[in-house]
């Protein structure tokens, strides 16, 4: 009976271990598998819960047969580095039609379209954008409200950002879709102005590339999980995932975590186990039997001992009948005296075990 409870017990273990997302952890700005403030895991279930079909990218190569996909890249880490495989997938999957939308601040973007070939019409200024007008709860705090109808912007009225930047745009091909305030500015990151004059600029824009689409949003944290909530920001997750798949639910959603710093192990180890549902009950299986193997084991090593008896030293000493034996082996030996030396005997044993 105890057998049968303790494998059943194993079994519900490893099912809860491979079934839920129990160690997806970590404290990655913009992960997410972070679930903290500054993580995007909100962003990624809110895609799930409208029924797509979401997952992450580890290694930017297995994007490659996702035609039709959208990838999310929230401020690809610059310590990271954009490879030229890398530039060579992502080309390859926009051009086919696949939807890259790149938000990015202070991160690696200007790399990422540098490796597109596309920095010459957008990129990120990579100064903070401020403004003391319109504003959220302070200057690096500004409200978006220049938004034009579109699609991707269905419903959008008003943006949060959180210490972003704006874009520079100067190709034909790219068209804008939202604006800072005209009472906005450049901060460069050491801090001061970068230039005297305020003005509107690009913030949010798309550019067509080959049958697909580039998406750029220059503040990031727009998605991340203290900032969904803000002003119309979840709105535009919504709208932007429902125009770029069609509202098919059949599109796939994917989010990258090959550019971070330091992604979670862990979180890899369980994608992919999960990703194949042979690798995935193999392993439950293994798990399984190795849990039976080793109670079994344990159970076979205690039948053994019990049928072996007690060990010698647990065996209880008649003291009498042995200080009886010592003296017929010894009578010149005195009895109290043997007595006397089989106690100190004991009392060194106790001390050595600690009693």
């Amino acid at each position: 009976v105890k057998l049968s409870y303790a494998l059943i017990a194993a079994v519900v273990v490893v099912a809860l271990l491979i079934s839920v997302p129990l160690l997806n952890t970590t404290k990655e700005d913009f992960s997410t598998y972070n679930t903290a403030w500054n993580g995007a895991s909100d962003a990624k279930a809110l895609a799930s819960s409208d029924g797509y079909a979401t997952s992450s990218v580890f290694v930017l190569s297995e994007i490659g047969s996702s035609r039709g996909g959208v990838l999310f890249m929230l401020n690809p880490n610059s310590s990271v580095g954009f490879s030229v495989s890398d530039a060579s997938t992502l080309q390859s999957f926009v051009q086919n039609g696949g939807v890259l939308v790149l938000a990015n601040d202070f991160g690696n973007g200007n790399a990422v379209l540098s490796g597109l070939g596309v920095s010459g019409e957008a990129r990120f200024s990579g100064s903070l954008l401020e403004d003391n007008v319109s504003k959220g709860v302070d200057a690096a705090h500004p409200l978006i409200t220049d938004v034009n109808a579109s699609g991707l912007t269905a419903g959008v009225h008003e943006l949060y950002f959180n210490y972003g930047t704006a874009l520079d745009t100067s190709g034909n091909n790219v068209t804008v879709l939202a604006r800072s305030a005209p009472t906005s500015y450049l901060v460069a990151p050491g801090g001061g102005k970068v230039n005297a004059t305020t003005g509107a600029r690009p913030v949010l824009a798309t550019l067509d590339y080959g049958n697909g689409r580039i998406v750029l949003l220059s503040d990031p944290s727009v998605f991340i999980n203290d900032m969904l909530g803000q002003a119309d920001n979840q709105q535009l997750l919504t709208s932007m995932v429902a125009n770029l798949t069609g509202g098919n639910t059949a599109v796939p959603i994917m989010f990258d975590e090959s550019q971070r710093a330091s992604p979670p192990v862990l979180s890899l180890l369980y994608d992919r186990i999960n990703a194949d549902d042979t690798v995935k009950y193999t392993v439950v299986v293994l798990v399984s039997a190795a849990f039976v193997i080793g109670i079994n084991a344990t159970a076979l090593v205690r039948r053994r001992r019990k049928d072996m008896g007690p060990a010698p030293a647990d065996v209880p000493v008649n003291e009498e009948a042995v200080i009886t034996d010592i003296v017929r082996t010894h009578p010149e030996w005195r009895r109290s005296r043997v007595k006397r030396f089989l106690k100190q005997l004991q009392q060194r044993r106790r001390i050595r075990r600690g009693n």
